[in-house]
């Protein structure tokens, strides 16, 4: 009896462990092909803006080479057939969308009579749990006429604030259906580790 009650405690240990050891990102993702030529151009150049000349953007960007790396796509300096617009932005909200907003006047404070004696309660405010919007933006086109080779967009909100761990998630997600595109909205679970 209690060999069964250990082995059962041991079983439900590790898989409450199992369950912890990874997380889910769902990102809402549609893509799009454009017109296609016989063989398809392997070199690109990331197209950047005045404004993603920062730090911030050079990790997002290079989180994308590895994604487009998986692909058979490499980033090159010059002679590139191919140029990539990158656009991507994050937003933090103070709640979930369904939260209803935190008040500054928060708790409660009662005085009661339940029976013999007096109770007394003090209720504190729950601990924030901020919410993190993000969107991202691909655009391939040929240099040579400036088609739209490949154009992805995905979306992702949740509880992570991990941007580095979430990125590549959202990555493997936008880039899935390359290079024929998907342009009904779907969902992409991809589970990356606590």
């Amino acid at each position: 009896m209690r060999l069964a009650a250990l082995l059962t405690t041991l079983v439900f240990s590790l898989l409450l462990g199992a369950c912890s050891s990874v997380r889910l990102v769902d990102t809402e993702v549609r893509s799009f092909a454009g017109p296609t030529t016989e063989k398809s151009p392997q070199h690109y150049q990331v197209e950047r803006l005045p404004s993603q000349q920062t730090k911030a953007f050079d990790a997002i960007a290079q989180s994308v080479e590895q994604a487009l790396a998986v692909h058979g796509l490499k980033a090159v300096a010059s002679g590139a057939a191919l140029s990539l617009q990158i656009e991507y932005s994050e937003r933090q909200q103070d709640h979930a969308p369904w939260e209803t907003p935190r008040s500054p006047f928060w708790g409660s404070f009662w005085l009661g009579n339940s029976g013999r004696g007096l109770n007394l309660g003090l209720q504190f405010p729950p601990t924030p749990r901020p919410w993190f919007e993000r969107e991202l933006h691909l655009v391939l086109r040929r240099l040579s006429d400036r088609a739209v080779v490949f154009e992805t967009r995905a979306r992702h909100d949740g509880i992570w604030s991990d941007t580095a761990a979430v990125l590549p998630a959202m990555l493997e997600a936008a880039l899935r259906d390359y290079p024929k595109g998907h342009p009904e909205a779907q969902t992409i679970h991809i589970d990356i580790p606590r």
